[in-house]
């Protein structure tokens, strides 16, 4: 005998299933905030962070937009939106970039900055932010900078009151992001200071793989040396000497090119390899035998 079909037990059914499937993440690998939409993204929090999305500000000038936030107080702002949460792990995203710009009296020491559940006063919780800072000095040139977003990246704040911290943990179920500049340490919020900054491009990145072949002519020579060499602390590029893609040309990216200079692989069969001097002394010992039986032979 056919039992009746409960249509709507069988709906609850399949929203559990879907549900228990669907990924708990909301960060996505490759994600990108350029605020081309005339938007914030998100990034607009603080009642003493003042921000705007500025026309024809961006890096690429005309037609590319920025974000400027101007500081009051504290200088930190950090994104209210949910597509900065979740598991970072599970997702692969490793590295955070974004372009940076800035005219202020001081240079900036630029540090990332991420909790699970929520922040409390003077970044109780738990909180941690990188224990490695990024300089950025203050020219007014765009400048991208990259943060590594791994366990071993961040540190408890100061202020974290959680029984035991640990940054691994905090990484799989991330509820909040910020962008702070402070020289101090492991200290989750901003310096107090008036000033301002403009960003662009947040990126979530994955993994990224070394390359020290900046002029692309597939192999690592003294032709990318120079590259390297016109580029230390002015270049943000690939093509401009930065080898290990932080955003930053300088002493890490001439390891990489040591490590990897000489000609690209050869396969074995077409290889020709170079007559060395005993090799030519023995060709002309060979030679002189030959001349001396053809005359013989006269």
């Amino acid at each position: 005998m056919k039992l009746p079909v409960n249509r709507y037990a069988l709906r609850l059914l399949t929203l559990a299933a879907t549900l228990i499937t669907t990924p708990t993440f909301a960060i996505t690998l490759g994600q990108v905030d350029d605020f081309q939409g005339g938007g914030f993204s998100g990034w607009d929090p603080l009642n003493y962070v003042a921000v705007a999305n500025v026309a024809n500000a961006g890096p690429l000038g005309a037609g590319d937009n920025a974000l400027q936030a101007d500081f009051s107080n504290r200088f930190v702002f950090f994104n209210q939106g949910t597509h900065w949460n979740g598991n970072y792990t599970a997702a692969g995203v490793v590295k955070i970039s974004f372009d940076v710009q800035h005219q202020n009296e001081f240079p900036l020491t630029l540090r990332l900055g991420i909790a699970s559940g929520s922040v409390g006063q003077a970044g109780s919780g738990d909180t941690y932010v990188t224990d490695d800072s990024i300089a950025v000095p203050n020219d007014g040139q765009w400048r991208r900078v990259t943060f590594d977003v791994t366990p071993a990246d961040f540190v408890p704040s100061l202020g974290n009151t959680n029984g035991t911290p640990n940054s691994a943990v905090a990484l799989t179920d991330v509820t909040h992001l910020r962008i702070l500049h402070n020289p101090v340490p492991g200290d989750f919020v901003g310096e107090s200071i008036e000033g301002s900054i403009r960003v662009d491009n947040i990126t979530a990145e994955g993994v990224t793989v070394d390359n020290a072949d900046f002029d692309g002519d597939d192999d690592v020579d003294g032709s990318d040396f120079l590259i390297w060499q016109r580029g230390v602390s002015v270049g943000t590029t690939q093509s401009a000497g930065d080898a290990d893609s932080n955003g930053t040309v300088n002493g890490l990216d001439l390891a990489v090119w040591k490590s990897q200079f000489g000609p690209a692989a050869t396969p074995a069969a077409t290889a020709i390899p170079e007559p060395t001097s005993a090799a030519i002394a023995a060709l002309a010992v060979v030679a002189g035998s030959s001349l001396q039986r053809r005359r013989r032979r006269i």
